[in-house]
């Protein structure tokens, strides 16, 4: 048999994707050469409670289990070979990764 009425379709209000549920963009992160650390620039002062740094194998490479609540912070690493890195920050809001470059 036929069944006529079997779908339907049916059209919503349209919401677009947004990124205002993400403030990361106020927290900027890169690696100074010349000072063989990772600089936080944290202009919100979002709470940082913990940060681990991955290589691109997912491997543990580095953990900072105390991060003041500063604006400006560095977190010093040992010599690290040149890379891309993941700095995963576990924050009061969530989790934020951020990939960090070191030449």
């Amino acid at each position: 048999g036929e069944y006529l009425n079997r779908f339907e379709i049916t059209f919503e209000n349209p919401q677009t994707l947004d990124t205002t549920d993400f403030e990361d963009n106020l927290l900027n992160i890169f690696y100074a050469n010349e000072k063989s650390s990772i600089v936080l620039i944290n202009s919100s002062l979002k709470q940082i409670d913990s940060a681990e740094l991955f290589n691109i194998l997912g491997q543990s490479v580095l953990r900072y289990n105390t991060i003041e609540l500063e604006s400006y912070q560095e977190l010093k690493t040992n010599k690290l070979n040149a890379g891309t890195y993941i700095l995963k920050l576990n924050t009061s809001d969530g989790v934020i990764s951020k990939k960090v470059l070191i030449k």
